[in-house]
């Protein structure tokens, strides 16, 4: 056990440093029972789960304790499903699904509903080695936010013991993994709110423009739309357009767009010194932060024969992923 993290604790957020630092170390499957399940649990574990099998029995519900058998059930993935559609997350909900869906098509996730059992156990187990006994469920809540109490056992029968019990439970409970598997694939091909905003801008030609900069065409508002979307599929688009067909416009708006979006936070532009007061004005009027680089210096081996060197590579030392690239090449 290290140092910094208790045996027993009755306190926030211990129960999540706990899973943190003993899933890693399992070598064969993970059990979890738990009351309640969300994505928003799931997507704080995923990382440490990643190879190992896990099997979650999810136990009674006040609201189901007196309803049938098929109901509870029916209910259990119309909940998991709700949280998706109503609670706010930090993480990445959408990849988390994504993550749970092809662990579940490999086989290394499932899901069993035993609250027709009164099953309402809250343990986290190890292979046969660690149980971390608490009162947090496997939910944001319960991981993170909630006052939780909880202790670590890791003497080898009594280990062994739970597992069995689990296992026992487990064998009883209803699978639920293949209806989970189809809500979850079938809320996958929902458009996410970005994919929503880039068909609104498509549908409506970008009605909102700002007369200080150039505003775009038809024609190339479309290019806009769709560049947008191969930025937010593939986090990258290349557009080639003749010269005089406005690629300088088409990528200030690009940019402005993101940019509003909260996106980006400052845009590195690469290109030729002929055209450098021409990007510089453009996003400038449209209010953008930028850096421009002569591509010129990427030419050069030793930053001290150009400045411009030297500076690209302290912005590639610093630089985010809030950052948009761009490049024009001399044709």
């Amino acid at each position: 056990m290290t140092d910094s993290l208790p045996i027993s604790w009755f306190a926030p957020k211990i129960i999540y440093e706990q899973i943190q630092y003993y899933f890693p170390m399992c070598q064969s499957k993970i059990r979890i029972a738990s009351g309640y399940f969300t994505i928003n649990g799931w997507d704080l574990i995923r990382d440490v789960v990643k190879g190992k099998y896990v099997d979650l029995l999810v136990g009674i519900n006040e609201r189901t304790k007196r309803q049938d058998e098929g109901y509870a059930q029916r209910l259990l993935i119309q909940e998991i499903t709700k949280d998706l559609a109503t609670a706010s997350s930090a993480g990445n909900r959408r990849q988390a699904v994504a993550d749970l869906v092809e662990k579940i098509r490999r086989g290394e996730f499932r899901l069993v509903d035993a609250r027709a059992m009164k099953h309402h156990a809250k343990l986290y187990l190890v292979d046969c080695k660690v149980a971390i006994v608490t009162s947090a469920n496997l939910t944001k809540h319960g991981l993170i936010e909630q006052v939780e109490a909880g202790n670590i056992l890791d003497q080898n029968d009594e280990v062994i013991k739970f597992v069995k019990e689990f296992d026992g439970y487990f064998a009883e409970a209803v699978d639920l993994t293949q209806r989970l598997l189809k809500a979850l694939e079938d809320w996958l091909k929902l458009a996410s709110p970005w994919d929503i905003y880039l068909k609104t801008l498509l549908a409506f030609e970008d009605v909102e423009i700002d007369n200080k900069y150039t505003p775009p065409t038809n024609y190339q508002r479309a290019m806009i739309a769709e560049a947008l979307q191969k930025i937010s599929d593939h986090s990258g688009v290349m557009l080639v357009a003749s010269t005089g067909l406005g690629k300088t416009v088409v990528a200030t708006h690009i940019a402005l767009k993101l940019f509003r979006a909260d996106k980006i936070i400052h845009v590195l532009i690469i290109g030729p010194k002929l055209v450098k007061r021409q990007w510089k004005s453009e996003f400038m009027d449209a209010g953008i932060p930028q850096t421009y680089i002569g591509y010129q210096a990427l030419d050069k081996e030793d930053p001290n024969h150009d400045r411009n060197l030297e500076h690209f590579i302290e912005i590639e030392e610093k630089i985010n992923k809030q950052w948009l690239r761009m490049k024009q090449p001399c044709l």
